[in-house]
């Protein structure tokens, strides 16, 4: 009898533990049930043919794993070049094999769709990890995980410090998303960790992504990873078609600093009039691109480019005069050998325009 149904009934706490004490009823515990996700699974990434890059990038990491040997490697694709397809056919040989594997993701990366698609690949064979999870949850994924019953573990940073016996592979997508940087006591780098965990289990770590951070691409680089790379997307599909637009020029144009340019407010009025959705990610470039306004104060005044030092500085702008004896402007000079005529804050850049 389930302990649900058991405490729904008007049966005194005392005793139910006399019957426990005379042998009459017997205390199981078991393992509560989980799931992962309610949605449907999606079309599974393996239905599809693995274009000529991907069998490579795959072959190389099966390879190293078969080999037992600490490697380091550098996944380098486009967006949508099925860079994920590789890390789950990895992930499966390694299951295949009897052995176990983790792949990091960033939190927004963790999707319930994610979830679902998982399970579809590797049934109960794996483990999600993520903040999402109360304590109890939590603490049952684990068990799972050291007990041996999931094999594939699959969360967020927390993740990298997983039980798994008999480790072979290491996956973290998107090593240079920012979410992997633990800010709290005790303070971590997922990634970094990843790595020296892989190194001293000597086993495969692959960092994967589509804008690598610096220093992955300079050890790639310096042969310290191995360069694996996904140039086409995959069955050909086509890049999104961007267009840069010159604010500067729209300024000189219109006379107003505005964030959406002309030719966006007309795509987005177009698309909302065929009753269609727009989405627009909001940054503020007041509190968050300060070095982008300043640009746009020294381009949008010809006259003061070569009279003018602007230097930002935390949540503030500086303008000051630029003297003739002065060699270079920068923040050093800047802070030693004047004194700003303004001092303002971001939002009283358009006051600056007007007052120049």
């Amino acid at each position: 009898m389930p302990v649900d149904t058991l405490h729904a009934l008007e049966v005194p706490r005392t005793t139910l533990g006399t019957l426990v004490k005379r042998g009459i009823v017997l205390m199981v515990e078991e393992p509560a049930g989980f799931t992962m996700s309610a949605l449907k699974a999606r079309p599974s990434p393996f239905d599809f043919q693995f274009n000529r890059a991907q069998q490579e990038a795959l072959q190389r990491i099966q390879e190293s794993v078969n080999a037992r040997k600490f490697s380091g490697m550098l996944l380098h694709g486009v967006t949508g070049s099925g860079k994920t397809a590789v890390y789950l056919a990895g992930m499966r040989s390694v299951l295949d094999a009897g052995r176990s594997a983790i792949l990091l993701v960033p939190e927004i990366g963790l999707t319930p769709a994610v979830a679902a698609d998982l399970r579809q690949i590797f049934g109960d064979r794996v483990a999600i990890l993520h903040s999402a999870l109360s304590d109890q949850e939590r603490a049952e994924q684990w068990h799972r995980i050291k007990r041996g019953d999931a094999r594939m573990v699959v969360g967020t940073r927390s993740a990298v410090f997983a039980p798994v016996s008999d480790l072979a592979l290491v996956i973290v997508d998107e090593e240079q998303d920012s979410s992997y940087k633990q800010e709290e006591t005790p303070r971590y780098h997922a990634r970094d960790v990843a790595v020296m965990r892989a190194k001293m289990a000597n086993v495969v770590v692959v960092l994967g992504s589509a804008t690598p951070s610096l220093e992955s691409y300079f050890n790639a680089k310096k042969n310290k990873y191995r360069l694996l790379e996904l140039p086409d997307r995959v069955e050909q599909r086509p890049l999104p078609e961007v267009e840069i637009i010159d604010m500067r020029q729209e300024f000189q144009e219109t006379g107003q600093e505005q964030v959406i340019s002309r030719r966006l407010a007309q795509e987005i009025r177009e698309r909302l009039d065929r009753k269609e959705q727009v989405m627009v990610p909001s940054r503020s470039l007041i509190t968050n691109d300060l070095i982008a306004w300043s640009a746009i104060i020294a381009a949008t005044l010809p006259r003061y480019r070569k009279h003018a030092c602007i230097v930002t500085v935390s949540t503030s702008i500086f303008w000051a005069p630029v003297r003739k004896n002065w060699k270079s402007c920068c923040m050093a000079c800047f802070r030693r050998r004047a004194s700003a005529d303004w001092i303002v804050t971001p939002s009283a850049v358009v006051r600056i325009l007007s007052a120049l």
